[in-house]
């Protein structure tokens, strides 16, 4: 599969900037040049699509989880297959630059990936749809940062009375559990008491047992937000939630009996970083905006055409992807707006940030290829001199 696509002009960004910040800042700011129909790249009659804000907007996602990531889950043995059986995860790791290769690159790219897709039975290519397959299930958001439930549950008899429990088989289908994880919100009473609620004590008929499920403490929690006709919530509401995950400690002698936490105690603070707004049947479009674990908006480049300050979370009728990540530890004490007011010259400083960080990669391999130098000098020595 992966001999279809070809990222040959688009390099990986793990193997340019092996460290996290540089990584981060290019993530967060790089984003994919304006799509355009690739010509005589061997595409057939009817196999060219134009629309590719689908694709753009999950890319532009996907960055940004990539840039909140633990290093040890950006880069493996495990991760390098998934993304051979699924190219929007590697292409979210490319090098996007504006040069005339690069963009006809990723033109091919994002078209190989679209006749991929719909080959598997995606015909409608909106962020839903892509964000939420069982491709993606199977792939990306089967891996632990993902996944909202604790990989081994407690279980018991269902006609137990003491507090002994068994830690249960596991985690047996990651990609059923990955499509479980995503939360399905009505706007009807508090998001943060709707996501506690899937924790907790359970019992099957089939298993004849009881199960006690708890938090994961993932790097993500994702919110399907359907707002109501009146009455919805906005921003100020959902920026911050608290959730219960039922997490326990063990107690007694043998290790066996539980004791799980108050809520007081085992509440933790999660925060807003990515909002997309789900293009509604008739349109064509969704949109998107990120924010920093702090509440500060991040804010694009004119040039990507699908984040605007023209809409609101919480529109009536109208249904968002909600992403979450655990509150940092130091609050800010900042109460910062929805949308940022864009400064006269906020594009320039876009850019003189965007060559900051350039100049500091340039440097970075600069001094790369200094200590390689160097290491290749004191190599070079004749085996016998002094």
């Amino acid at each position: 599969m992966a001999s279809q696509f070809n990222f040959t002009s688009l390099p990986d960004l793990r193997t340019l900037h092996p460290r996290e910040v540089p990584q981060n800042n290019i993530l967060m700011y790089q984003m994919p040049t304006l799509y355009s129909r690739p010509h005589g790249d061997g595409f057939g009659p009817g196999e060219v699509i134009d629309n590719m804000n689908g694709i753009d907007v999950v890319l532009c996602a996907l960055r940004h989880l990539y840039s909140h990531l633990d290093s040890k889950f950006r880069d493996n043995a495990e991760i390098r297959e998934m993304e051979a059986k699924n190219p929007l995860l590697r292409l979210a790791w490319s090098e996007f630059k504006q040069s005339v290769t690069s963009t006809a690159a990723q033109n091919r790219a994002r078209q190989s990936i679209a006749k991929f897709l719909r080959g598997i039975g995606m015909a409608n290519l909106s962020y839903l749809t892509i964000a939420e397959s069982r491709l993606m299930h199977e792939t990306l958001l089967r891996q632990e940062p993902y996944q909202l439930f604790d990989a081994h549950p407690l279980s018991q008899p269902m006609e137990a009375t003491d507090n002994n429990w068994d830690i249960d088989d596991g985690r047996r289908d990651p990609a059923g559990i990955a499509a479980e994880s995503l939360v399905t919100w009505d706007g009807l009473g508090d998001l943060g008491d709707v996501i506690s609620d899937k924790f907790g004590i359970f019992a099957s008929d089939e298993t004849n047992r009881k199960y006690l499920w708890t938090f994961n403490l993932p790097a993500f929690v994702r919110v399907h937000y359907r707002a109501p006709i009146s009455n919805t919530s906005s921003f100020a509401k959902l920026k911050e939630i608290k959730i219960d995950g039922k997490c326990y400690q063990p107690c007694g002698k043998d290790g066996k009996s539980i004791r799980i936490r108050p809520r007081e105690q085992g509440s933790t603070s999660w925060v807003l970083i990515m909002v997309i707004r789900l293009r509604k049947g008739y349109e064509d479009q969704d949109l998107i905006r990120r924010y920093t674990v702090d509440g500060r908006e991040v804010i694009n480049p004119v040039s990507f055409a699908y984040s605007n300050v023209d809409w609101k979370l919480g529109e009536s009728g109208r249904q968002y992807m909600l992403y979450y990540a655990m509150a940092p530890s130091v609050d800010t004490g900042v109460n910062l707006p929805e949308v940022l007011l864009r400064p006269k010259d906020y594009e320039k400083k876009i850019k003189m940030y965007s060559d900051c960080i350039n100049a500091a990669i340039a440097l970075e391999e600069e001094e790369k290829k200094a200590a390689e130098k160097a290491a290749g000098g004191s190599s070079s020595q004749p085996s016998g001199s002094t």
